[in-house]
This record gives structure tokens, sequence and C-alpha cells, in this order.
């Protein structure tokens, strides 16, 4: 009879020794998962970060492109009514580009012959650059 006491003790110590060693294991794999889920977490956070920083840089370069095209739509229609005011005061002028008007009271002349005036270079489409919308990143 003491020898089965001595056996079951004895079976129940190494019972007691694996569920011990079970829970180490355990405990040990939930650590590691938890490091594993805290890692992972980290870089989608950094992940996150990087691509939101990246879509307000493409968001302001669209913004900056956008003024820049509504400058140069401005700067086209300018130039094309200062063409049509250059091209009015030189019609106005007459065939001959001279504006005669009464004599010059003080000489007694009439004004002196000025050669008509040239039209200033203003660069065509073709030497300008290409106006196109701003594109869109989103």
């Amino acid at each position: 009879e003491e020898k089965k006491m001595m056996y079951a003790i004895q079976i129940e110590e190494q019972l007691m020794q694996q569920e011990m060693s079970l829970d180490q294991q355990t405990h040990e794999k939930v650590m590691q998962l938890h490091q594993a889920a805290f890692n992972q977490k980290a870089q989608l956070e950094q992940q996150a970060s990087s691509l939101t920083l990246e879509y307000r840089q493409k968001q302001m370069m669209e913004q900056m492109e956008q003024k820049r095209y509504e400058m140069q739509m401005k700067q086209c229609d300018m130039r094309e009514r200062m063409q049509e005011a250059y091209k009015v005061k030189v019609e106005g002028l007459g065939p001959s580009g001279a504006n005669f008007t009464q004599p010059d009271t003080q000489l007694g002349q009439f004004p002196s012959h000025n050669p008509a005036p040239t039209v200033p270079s203003v660069p065509t489409q073709a030497n300008q650059a290409p106006l196109l919308p701003p594109t869109s990143y989103e």
C-alpha cells in the first residue's frame, strides 16, 4: 500500500512538472505573440505615417500646379488683351502709321514723320510651355 502511495505521489509530481512546463511554454508563446503584434502595429503605424506624408506632399504639389495653371491662363488672357489693344491702337494711327494732327503751333510745321511702330514680338503658343491643367493625385 505504501508503494502505491509513493508511486501515486511520484506520478502526481511528474504531472505537476509537465503542467508547469506547459504553462511556461504557453506563457512564452503568448509573450512572443504579443511582441510580434507590437512590432506589426509599429510597422503599420510607420507605414500609415509615411503614406499620409506622401499624400499631403502630392496634395500640395497639385495645389501648386493648379495655381501655376491659373497664372498661365491669366498671363495668356492678358497677353491676348494687350495684343488686341495694340492692334486697335495701330489701326487707329492710319495707313502710314503716322498720326497727322494739327500743325505744331510753335514751329508752324506738322509733326515729324515717325515710321510705323513695329509690333513687339509676342511669344506664340509654339514658343510657350504647354498650358496643361494640373494632374489630380486623389
